[in-house]
């Protein structure tokens, strides 16, 4: 009897311990992953194509591209037969199914612009089509008090390591366009936040994060709305336009709409010119309807110039050796009005630290907003959902953001990269 039970037991311990091993090995089959990595270029220029999104379709699984089309993504083993997609403002969303994981991948993207087939015979120059758009600016954009409802994302990382992510769903209160005043006394956007998902990353210490956390708030969101500031800035219209070169390039469709690409380059010999670009010009309202720029070295050259950055550089044993930026501002027609849409951003450097033993690693930092909803304003906001400034301190800044989480929010929501950010 006895040694019966014993074997009993041993039978079922034998059982528990196979059961064990299976459950071990499940979860390790549910936890493998493979590294997928490539790069997004134009289809007819083999150009990098920035920002776009990398995504597995019916998962929540994404990346975005950097400044130069490369981009990194892991994949749970069982998503690899899934189909991939691809999307990026301004080119044809695409999709594929991964066919060798080992290596990296090319993705090309065609170009969403339709280019018209007829020559179109330019009515007047650029810069007097320019000094059109100026003119027309309280035509084609709101005056009134306006809140501007959307998404937010923005991503930093030294190399591979992240810094700071922050998603948010935030309104952005624009003043009413009235009057044209001094860029110090300009009215700024102010940033009001309902739901906001923040995380740091890990093994980087505070003084490096002072150094390359430029975005650690959604605050800089409200400076990229350049037809504000044409609108604001007193003299804004005649120091651009003495700054730089302008040229009609040609006419294509944007949003179904026909338009005007005029490339901006900086005149020989003049201050200030910082950046290199393109202005889309409906031709219709004459509106500015997307605005694309690149920084010049001479960007760059200010910033280190900088009495901050010099003190900050050496308080912190960091030093910048490169750096550029590039920014698309997207607008959108709707109701008779031109309304600010969308933003993709990226900073790029290459840093140095002896103490750390860092040579020219790569830092970044993306951000992307969609706006999805305009309204009317009366300025009757919740005083709770309100942003702390900068200077009100680190940690009071971090604690607000920690405090507008709310988990239940974030695993229902529905990112936007799923659709067309």
């Amino acid at each position: 009897m006895q040694i019966s039970a014993m074997n009993n037991r041993l039978t079922l311990m034998n059982r528990k311990l196979k059961l064990i091993f299976v459950l071990c090995l499940v979860g390790r089959l549910a936890i493998s992953q493979t590294l997928i990595s490539g790069k997004v270029v134009d289809k007819n220029t083999s150009e990098p194509v920035p920002f776009a999104h990398i995504f597995i379709v019916g998962t929540s699984i994404g990346s975005i591209s950097d400044l130069y089309g490369h981009f990194s993504l892991k994949v749970p083993d069982q998503h690899l037969a899934k189909e991939f997609q691809v999307s990026c403002l301004g080119f044809e969303p695409t999709s594929f199914l991964m066919k060798n994981q080992s290596e990296p991948i090319i993705i090309r993207l065609e170009e969403d612009i339709i280019r018209l087939e007829e020559v179109v015979v330019k009515p007047k120059s650029a810069v007097n089509l320019l000094k059109d758009a100026f003119d027309k600016i309280y035509d084609n954009y709101d005056t009134t008090n306006l809140i501007h409802s959307g998404y937010y994302k923005m991503v930093s990382k030294v190399d591979t390591t992240l810094v700071r992510k922050i998603e948010a769903m935030i309104d952005i209160y624009k003043p009413k366009l009235d009057t044209q005043k001094e860029y110090k006394r300009l009215p700024s956007d102010s940033i009001y936040i309902s739901e906001m998902y923040a995380q740091s990353g890990k093994g980087i210490d505070y003084k490096l994060k002072a150094m390359v956390d430029w975005e650690n708030t959604p605050y800089l969101l409200g400076n990229r709305d350049f037809v504000r500031e044409f609108a604001y800035v007193k003299n804004s219209e005649e120091s651009m336009l003495d700054r730089y070169n302008f040229r009609v390039e040609n006419m294509i469709l944007l949003q179904d709409r026909e338009t005007y690409v005029i490339s901006v380059t900086p005149k020989k010999g003049k201050r200030k010119t910082y950046w290199n670009g393109k202005i889309f010009l409906d031709e219709e309202t004459l509106a500015f309807s997307k605005i694309d720029v690149t920084s010049t070295p001479k960007m760059f050259k200010k910033l280190k110039t900088g009495l901050g950055y010099k003190l900050q550089s050496k308080v912190n044993n960091v030093k910048y050796d490169s750096g550029a930026w590039k920014e698309s501002v997207n607008y959108i027609f709707s109701d008779g009005k031109w309304h600010f849409s969308s933003v993709n951003s990226s900073k790029q450097f290459l840093i140095s630290s002896k103490k750390r033993n860092m040579i020219k690693v790569p830092v970044t930092a993306t951000v992307q907003y969609k706006t999805l909803n305009v309204t009317e304003s009366n300025y009757s906001y919740d005083s709770t959902a309100y942003l702390p400034k900068r200077n009100e301190g680190y940690w009071k800044v971090e604690q607000f953001m920690e405090s507008k989480y709310d988990s239940t929010f974030w695993s229902e929501f529905q990112r936007p990269y799923k659709t067309d950010l």
